[in-house]
């Protein structure tokens, strides 16, 4: 679809990492600044090496070295903001094929590995010191703190995958909920009631938390559709119908919402939210399309997988090319 160019955002240049160093998960943190998970060992060279046997589904010869990797190698954490250079973060145990972060506000750091069934979180000390470990479950897709709340999102492969993860009381699997939010130590403080006619969700697809709850923007099984959902501890779940298919980031301010990505992946839209969240539909006011490189020469499809895309609070943020775009949801609202 043709789509004018996104307005301009605002953007910052990123440095390298020393040489040492390679980039294998990057995350935005509650106050703005873009942390960076990396390693001092070939992670990401031996997962491209293990995605293009599986594509061209030939066995992997020599076989995969992740797990031996992961057991080698240390993990560094460095963060930067629109306006400074690297900073090093402590250094640790990688530990972890398919690391996630988050900080916690008081600077705990909580690492997870995404695809493990193991406790696969590790609350880690300012220093890198492990502080606690407990399970989140096996394909953690998206994970958000604020303050000591840990929101997680499961992805659509793995929402019915922990079958042996639950509490008391609780027929299903935490993952079944597709999203949950825990406390600091991995106590589950809050279950989401879904609109009852949507079915089932099979993916939360974009998530996006705040001082009350969080945003997502789900695959319901019985309807076929993307809804934006507000979801806030205590409360029914609010609800606005969204003809978007897929969007992977979310950023909202006030009766604003911006969706970018998805099934058009490099697509930036500017949504209103009329009523009360009662399942009236959300209008597009505007769509443009994100400075996302081509899949191949002459194609018109923008790449499927940005370094980063992600919202946070009233931002969408994406990092492409060693270049940090950020769209502020008035921004747009006035543009």
């Amino acid at each position: 679809m043709d789509r004018a160019a996104a307005p301009t955002a605002a953007m910052s240049c990123l440095a390298d990492l020393p040489t040492e160093w390679q980039p294998v998960h990057q995350a935005i943190l509650t106050d703005g600044s873009l942390a960076v998970l990396a390693t001092d060992v070939d992670l990401a060279g031996e997962h491209q090496r293990s995605n293009v046997a599986w594509r061209a589904q030939v066995k992997l010869d020599p076989p995969s070295r992740l797990s031996e990797l992961a057991a080698a190698g240390r993990a560094r954490i460095w963060t930067t903001t629109p306006t400074s250079t690297w900073r090093e973060g402590p250094i640790f145990a990688l530990g972890s094929v398919y690391p996630k972060l988050d900080r916690f506000a008081d600077g705990r750091w909580l690492v997870v590995d995404s695809l493990s069934r193991e406790p696969n979180a590790r609350v880690l000390s300012p220093e890198g010191i492990v502080l606690d470990r407990f399970r989140l479950g096996i394909g953690v897709e998206h994970l958000a703190i604020y303050k000591d709340r840990i929101w997680v999102g499961w992805n659509d492969e793995s929402v019915f995958s922990n079958g042996d993860l639950h509490v008391p009381g609780q027929e299903v699997a935490h993952s079944a909920h597709a999203v949950l939010c825990f406390s600091d130590n991995g106590k589950p403080l809050f279950f989401p009631a879904w609109p009852e006619h949507g079915g089932f969700v099979v993916d939360p697809y974009a998530l996006n938390v705040d001082d009350t709850g969080a945003w997502c923007c789900p695959y319901m099984a019985a309807l076929d559709y993307f809804p934006l959902i507000r979801l806030v501890p205590g409360e029914p779940a609010r609800w606005w119908r969204n003809d978007l298919k897929g969007s992977v980031a979310i950023a909202t301010d006030g009766d604003h919402v911006v969706l970018a990505g998805g099934y058009e992946p490099d697509r930036l839209a500017l949504l209103s939210l009329p009523g009360t969240g009662s399942g009236e539909q959300a209008p597009v006011l505007a769509t443009w399309s994100m400075p996302l490189p081509l899949r191949s020469p002459g194609s018109t499809w923008a790449s499927e997988r940005p370094t980063l895309l992600v919202g946070r609070g009233d931002t969408i943020h994406l990092v492409q090319d060693q270049i940090w775009y950020r769209w502020r949801v008035r921004d747009l609202v006035s543009s």
